[in-house]
């Protein structure tokens, strides 16, 4: 008797990728809840939408607690609104194998115009997530914001300066060899290459089509360089929605209009809103160009805490505070110069070469100093280092007459404008500005009502204050 056998063939069915698409806590613990195969920083990485692959900044150079090295660089990378950022570190030790197991994340929760912090630790099994983490307060402060330099210069970013990487530089040279490097890497390789950028088995292709005019250049040190020629400006992927702009600047735009949310909201929860109120939509209109113009709205007590707190009159608060704005911070020109050096050191060590000091230096400061002010022809030149700066330019006397008005009263002004530690007392908020003034208004409108004149606002404002 013939016995007929049915073969069923075994078709794998293929399991689809987790995806992350909402990042408060709740979400965030419930998606590792969810899907304990999500283990490691690459697997987890994997579970981001594809936009978070597209945008990202790399940083040689680290002030997080995740590590970075010039040829293993930590990457921020962000939503298209920078309302969600991810950090992770791509650092080997001596066997090869990941230094670092944890991913860093800050969303903007737009209910409570708040920023959320996130830790993975995938170092741990199970893994082990820290829903806005004690320690980031530190850096971050007390009602935590992303920390991120105005433009034009990022100290430990790979580049530098107004996201341009120049033909011919030790920027290229290490950007080059990062990208191709890490071409394969499980985590640096889920990236997707910016525009201009083509990464292949054979190497990495950079096009240049931003063209500057080369001149001869002395620097405030004395050395002699070429300054100016080919670059490649890394875009955002929504470059027409950002004005044209690259990768950090996009960045800083971006998390500046959340911030401006947060500033806000506190600003209305804070117990003496009721009274300051009336002199913080006066600044908004230009009552408060001059500080002569203080006495329409405060009375003897309030100067008198503002000179406790500041160690001086609003006269000398509103030199001050320009004075600050003008300069580089010194901090960060010493980080600048940290990470060029490690740069310059890394690529000699790609090219098996050995430098001297001297070349070195000639090598660091023309990096530095080959950005031509005058083609950029937006940002005034600092008068210590000859670099652009974009403070000065956008002085703006409400920034006085929010540290009047604010500071003496517990409000971390400095922490509005997203620069990390000391680099926030130069109160750097470029042209963004503007950015605050909106929601400021809005806010104003509803619990102060339509604006009328600065004689009834300095009129209201004393009354408040209870004179």
């Amino acid at each position: 008797m013939l016995t007929l056998l049915t073969v069923l063939a075994v078709i794998p069915v293929a399991v689809a990728q987790p995806t992350l698409t909402t990042f408060t806590p709740e979400a965030v613990g419930r998606f590792l809840k969810e899907n304990p195969e999500v283990k490691t920083v690459e697997s987890f990485l994997e579970s981001l939408p594809r936009e978070l692959k597209q945008n990202y900044v790399l940083l040689t150079q680290s002030e997080s607690l995740q590590p970075a090295a010039p040829r293993f660089p930590r990457v921020i990378s962000m939503s298209r609104k920078a309302d969600v950022l991810v950090g992770f570190s791509t650092t080997r030790n001596e066997q090869g194998e990941y230094s670092e197991h944890t991913v860093e994340m800050i969303s903007f929760n737009q209910t409570k115009s708040k920023f959320d912090f996130h830790r993975l630790n995938f170092g741990k099994s199970p893994v082990v997530y820290e829903p806005n983490p004690k320690d980031c307060q530190s850096c971050h402060g007390k009602n935590p914001r992303p920390n991120w330099d105005t433009y034009q210069i990022w100290p430990n970013a790979l580049p530098f300066n107004s996201d341009r990487i120049f033909q011919d530089s030790e920027e290229e040279k290490l950007y080059r060899h990062v990208l191709f490097s890490l071409r394969n890497d499980p985590r640096f390789g889920q990236l997707e290459p910016i525009k201009g950028v083509t990464v292949t088995d054979s190497g990495t292709e950079l096009a240049f089509p931003w063209k500057e005019k080369i001149a001869a250049y002395v620097t405030p040190q004395g050395y002699t360089i070429e300054r100016g020629g080919n670059a490649l400006l890394l875009e955002h992927s929504q470059a027409a929605a950002v004005s044209g702009d690259g990768q950090a600047t996009a960045l800083f735009d971006q998390i500046t209009k959340l911030n401006a949310k947060k500033v806000v909201a506190e600003l209305k929860a804070h117990a003496d809103y009721p009274k300051f109120k009336y002199a913080l939509q006066a600044s908004l209109y230009g009552c408060m160009k001059n500080a002569e113009a203080y006495a329409q709205f405060f009375p003897e007590s309030v100067f008198k805490e503002s000179a406790d707190y500041h160690g001086m009159g609003p006269v000398d608060l509103m030199a001050d505070t320009r004075r600050r704005g003008e300069s580089i911070s010194q901090v960060k020109l010493e980080l600048l110069e940290q990470n060029l050096r490690a740069v310059i050191e890394a690529n000699a060590q790609i090219a098996s070469e050995t430098l001297s000091e001297e070349t070195i230096k000639r090598r660091l400061y023309r990096e530095i100093y080959r950005r031509n002010p005058v083609t950029l022809n937006v940002f005034p030149v600092d008068a210590n280092t000859g670099l652009n700066v974009t403070e000065g330019l956008y002085f703006s006397p409400m920034i006085s007459a929010w540290r009047f008005i604010l500071e003496p009263r517990g409000i971390q002004m400095k922490k509005w404008s997203l620069s990390a530690s000391e680099r926030s007392l130069t109160y750097t908020f470029s042209d963004q500005i503007g950015v605050y003034q909106t929601p400021m208004q809005a806010t104003l409108v509803k619990d102060v009502g339509k604006w009328v004149s600065c004689a009834k606002a300095a009129e209201e404002s004393l009354a408040a204050y209870g004179r």
